[in-house]
């Protein structure tokens, strides 16, 4: 049962790896974008004065209503695959201790494990799965 739990290490990596590869750099530009529409609404009502003295008000609103649409989709796309990430993630963990019990309860009743060593071992899986997810859930 070792070798299973050892053998589900790498699995994990490879989920990590493929969230630093995607989900990092798609957030990061996420948050840059946000930030430009922050500072372009400070930018408008600093100038709402001119604008409308310029009776440009409407176009400056129109233009930013597009900008949260635009950012809307985005955050959306980035979304979707942070949902995908977790719920492999948390599928992940189950699987593995669903797969320790099989194994475990299959070793017990062929009288090769005893009661207590399934629990030993199960109990380990138990504490050792959050603090992986947690890793991968910090990214």
């Amino acid at each position: 049962m070792g070798i299973v739990f050892f053998v589900s290490v790498p699995v994990y990596l490879l989920i990590t790896r493929w969230s630093l590869a995607r989900l990092v750099p798609a957030t990061a530009s996420l948050e840059e974008e946000a930030v430009r529409y922050a500072s372009r609404q400070v930018e408008i009502v600093k100038g709402i004065e001119t604008a409308k003295a310029l009776a440009a008000e409407g176009l400056l609103q129109q233009a930013l209503v597009e900008h949260q649409v635009a950012l809307n989709a985005r955050q959306i796309g980035v979304d979707r695959p942070r949902a995908v990430y977790g719920a492999l993630t948390q599928g992940l963990g189950f699987a593995l201790l669903a797969g320790f019990l099989a194994i475990g309860i299959t070793e017990k009743v062929g009288n090769t494990l005893s009661i207590g060593g399934l629990v030993a071992c199960v109990t380990l899986v138990a504490l050792a799965t959050p603090p992986m997810q947690e890793l991968l859930d910090r990214r």
